[in-house]
């Protein structure tokens, strides 16, 4: 039943705006228990600008899963009155602190992308950094902000950078799940096998590109437990306005 819930507050069908020819936007997860604390959410702010976001809570099971509802509901609610990435970081994680116990806090890249420009505002707070696939197959960390884990430390500094995307250009953000997955050796995916995998498909449809790239993750740790949970979302600027 939970894992029924948890699939209902995550999209599950996709397209899901497909008269908005601008962006692409696709994501998947796949959970090491039957519930997560992965999670990712996205919106549109406004006509013009799609707010997104992923996050990883410390923990798997029943606990980290409500603390997972409870964190994507407060980011969702804030960031659609609240527009600038970092104010809305700095926000939820205040009110997060009250529900913290010692051993919970989450991890969280939000993303604010200008559907008519292809500018790119963003925090960090804590999680892996994403990359930008280009359209030509170059694959760039994006800047590191800096900001620490959500729910531990109350007014903790949160900032917000920029980036401007070209038309076809691909965000693509992952939970440390893809990158920490080991084989039967002990041997981790790594990033390097990300960014491999990138380079090698640049102008692949997104879900594609999302797929596979759980293939590879599934076909490195081959019969190896899952150990977390596995969550990648990725958006694609197109700039057909």
């Amino acid at each position: 039943m939970a894992a029924r819930i948890q699939q209902k507050i995550l999209h599950q069908e996709f397209p899901v705006f497909p008269d908005d020819g601008r962006f692409d936007i696709y994501a998947n997860m796949i959970a090491a228990k039957h519930v997560g604390g992965d999670f990712f959410d996205f919106f549109k702010f406004d006509d013009d600008h799609l707010a997104f976001f992923i996050g990883d809570v410390a923990g798997k099971g029943m606990p980290a899963a409500i603390y997972m509802a409870v964190c994507r509901t407060m980011l969702k609610a804030i960031g659609s009155e609240v527009q600038n990435p970092a104010d809305c970081i700095t926000k939820v994680n205040n009110m997060l602190i009250p529900e913290s116990d010692i051993s919970t806090f989450v991890t969280v890249f939000y993303g604010l992308l200008n559907t008519k420009t292809g500018n790119l505002q963003y925090c960090n707070g804590g999680h892996n950094p994403p990359y930008v696939l280009k359209a030509d197959g170059t694959v760039q960390e994006l800047d590191e902000v800096g900001g620490l884990l959500l729910g531990k430390f109350e007014n903790a500094p949160y900032e917000m950078s920029e980036i401007k995307l070209s038309p076809g250009d691909t965000v693509v953000t992952f939970t440390d799940g893809v990158t920490e997955a080991e084989n039967e050796d002990g041997g981790f995916f790594d990033e390097e096998r990300v960014v491999s995998y990138l380079e090698k498909h640049p102008s692949q449809a997104l879900n594609s590109q999302v797929k596979g790239l759980f293939l590879e993750v599934m076909k490195f740790t081959g019969a190896a437990p899952q150990s977390d949970d596995i969550t990648v979302l990725s958006v694609r600027y197109n700039d057909e306005s």
